[in-house]
């Protein structure tokens, strides 16, 4: 990874050490006390990044002392476009219901109350071994104000997942693939490829 690791920026998944990603990678250290180099957040051109664990310092929550932190965050903030990264989907869509972030339903829905509240543009996660888009509105969720993109990115390398619910996603791909994602102003455009290169589905969006 050296040559791309200066522009890496990691997100703990489950199977991931905490003291391994510690010891090898340096994130912006500007997250919670206790959660430091795994909750942070940056800045690039127009666009503010956020990422969060859904694995530490609990299995399947983002705890409220993430929460606070995000919420603070979030309202600092001043860029156009706003990405949340975490790895466990908010809102899954098969296989990993209630493995994900529906395990606690509750801290989900304060966590979401927040990305909801401002109005961020996408939230990307992984764990599912497939690729998923949805949109999550107030047929998803009942208190939202806002429509938020959450794409599921889990496939790049690893066995692919049974098929998703064709009821709770957009658009779904289970072959290994890789998302690529390029910010124009406020206009978002998403190319999803397979692992031998080849474009597989291309998506656009605006907030």
């Amino acid at each position: 990874m050296n040559p791309i690791i200066s522009k890496t920026y990691v997100v703990m998944g489950n199977h991931d050490s905490r003291s391994l990603i510690n010891s090898n990678f340096a994130m912006p250290q500007n997250g919670p006390e206790g959660y430091l180099n795994n909750v942070y957040s940056f800045d690039i051109e127009n666009s503010h990044f956020v990422v969060l664990s859904s694995s530490w310092s609990l299995a399947h929550v983002i705890d409220e002392i993430q929460r606070n932190w995000l919420e603070r965050d979030l309202t600092a903030n001043t860029k156009e476009n706003t990405f949340i990264l975490f790895h466990e989907p908010a809102f899954s869509q098969g296989h990993k219901i209630g493995a994900s972030l529906d395990y606690d339903k509750q801290s989900r829905d304060a966590l979401w109350r927040i990305i909801d509240k401002h109005n961020v543009a996408a939230v990307f996660s992984g764990h599912e071994h497939i690729f998923a888009r949805r949109i999550i509105d107030l047929r998803v969720f009942p208190e939202a104000e806002n429509f938020i993109y959450q794409f599921t990115v889990g496939n790049s390398a690893s066995y692919a997942h049974p098929r998703p619910n064709r009821k709770l996603i957009d658009y779904y791909f289970r072959p290994k693939s890789y998302l690529l994602v390029e910010v124009s102003g406020k206009n978002i455009s998403t190319s999803l490829y397979s692992s031998k290169g080849i474009l597989i589905n291309k998506f656009d969006f605006a907030k």
